[in-house]
């Protein structure tokens, strides 16, 4: 076996995977070869996961390796599209071997579970995992010319979100100060945060009813902006129908535990909008709590609601 840069790749990345027949060439070349099928647009989006940012440098390593693809393939959630393939570009330091075997196998996982194939990437040094950071590109397709964007919500739709809000933001306050939470709740919450899903069944089953949607990372009020400035629309938040979980209200007190799911990040849900009731999408475990105005901005009820000051996370603050 190789030393270096490539004896790291062949050993850990590189025989992990069945190759699936639409790759002409994979790990092992300057570029990978795809074949793409007709009646269908490649979906393509890129997410970079730095240490003491984005995930505790001394985190469990399994759990950084599906962390970083989970929250790339969140993008193609958004979008109703069918994972396919991924690159991983990762920062190291030297002699990573155990780190690796761990990041791996939680990579793998999460890979597995779409299911969609690993098919390049890079590698670089760094002098410590304290330093740490890999971005991945996540390649989908979309059917017949069908998706999801941000630019289709209308006035009167609804808006939705797919799970409770906040307990990722709440979770990473239990990673760093865990003697405050019971066993229990902090459990739950580290799971959230270290743990989360990419809702890749829900935003293909949205397809064809919803009129927009986003996955929610920076925050609820941040990324739903993103839908409300792409269709040149307002919203109105009905906050007490902002889905909060046990764990989240045993912790903190009714308007901090709204604030939080407000503007929290790391959710990894989905907001969607769409003219549908709850029951005409005939979808599970969703949560109505707003709707689309014509007129811009943001507006609350009940109306003795103060709204943040800030909507969620800025990736340059």
């Amino acid at each position: 076996m190789s030393k270096g840069e490539f004896g790291l790749i062949q050993r850990f990345f590189s025989q992990q995977q069945a190759q699936p027949s639409s790759i002409i060439q994979g790990i092992g070349d300057d570029c990978a070869v795809l074949h793409t099928q007709q009646l269908s647009d490649l979906v393509i989006s890129t997410d970079t996961s730095i240490a003491g940012k984005h995930f505790p440098h001394d985190a469990d390593p399994v759990l950084i390796g599906k962390r970083c693809l989970e929250v790339a393939v969140s993008d193609l959630a958004a979008m109703g599209a069918t994972p396919l393939y991924f690159t991983l570009n990762i920062s190291l330091p030297p002699n990573p071997a155990n780190w690796l075997v761990a990041f791996s196998k939680g990579l793998f996982a999460s890979a597995n579970r779409f299911p969609m194939t690993l098919i390049g990437g890079d590698t670089t040094k760094i002098d410590s995992l304290s330093q740490c950071q890999m971005s991945v590109t996540v390649f989908g397709s979309l059917q017949g010319r069908t998706g999801l964007y941000r630019r289709g919500a209308n006035p009167n739709d609804f808006i939705y979100v797919s799970g409770t809000l906040g307990d990722g933001a709440l979770g990473l306050a239990a990673y760093q100060k865990p003697e405050n939470f019971t066993a229990t709740d902090r459990d739950y919450l580290l799971d959230a945060y270290l743990s989360p899903k990419a809702q890749i069944q829900l935003g293909q089953a949205l397809v064809g009813k919803a009129t927009s949607c986003i996955d929610i990372s920076d925050g609820l009020l941040s990324d739903l902006g993103h839908i409300l400035n792409a269709s040149s629309v307002g919203a109105e938040i009905h906050t007490d129908k902002v889905p909060l979980s046990t764990a989240l209200k045993r912790n903190m007190n009714q308007d901090d535990a709204i604030h939080l799911a407000l503007t929290g990040g790391d959710d990894y849900q989905l907001c969607f909008t769409s003219p549908l009731s709850k029951a005409a999408l005939g979808i599970d475990n969703i949560y109505l709590i707003g709707n689309i105005t014509q007129s811009k901005g943001l507006s609350f009820t009940p109306n003795n609601y103060v709204p943040p000051k800030t909507t969620g996370f800025d990736h340059f603050l």
